[in-house]
């Protein structure tokens, strides 16, 4: 769908080809744009009596299932620094220097790790929302 949008018309740029598509198909299919509205609605909002606490899969969801992934592997990795800030002397081996390849040194690797993972899901995130978004304004919704 982004795609054809960027497939307007030589003069005044107001229509594109998506809007020759669904022209043509209006005849047919006289629901098409609310059916298009309604099924990239329930993407970017959350479906109704959806709970909170959700699964941990979000096949099927909406982006606001991927938000609370996305917020539920960050807070894991808090959850994992905090353990380090409060016990790191609990995961020091004895004789191991502070930087050397125990545990704890591991356990910081994969704190390290996992806030670069988790910027750049919140990135990624925040780009599926703005194309969303744009295809939803494309079609006439306001935010």
């Amino acid at each position: 769908l982004l795609k054809l949008r960027d497939f307007r018309a030589a003069q005044g740029g107001e229509v594109s080809a998506l809007h020759c598509v669904v022209l043509h198909l209006l005849p047919s299919e006289p629901e098409l744009p609310s059916k298009l509205r309604s099924e990239l609605r329930s993407i970017v909002e959350p479906p109704d009596g959806a709970s909170a606490g959700g699964g941990a899969s979000v096949a099927g969801g909406s982006i606001a299932d991927l938000r609370d992934g996305v917020a539920r592997f960050q807070n894991n990795t808090d959850l994992v620094q905090g353990e380090i800030d409060r016990f790191a002397d609990c995961y020091r081996l004895d004789g191991e220097p502070p930087e050397g390849p125990g545990p704890l040194a591991v356990l910081q690797r994969l704190v390290e790790d996992s806030s670069d993972l988790a910027r750049g899901l919140e990135a990624e995130l925040g780009e599926a929302l703005s194309a969303a978004w744009k295809v939803l304004e494309y079609f006439g919704e306001r935010r």
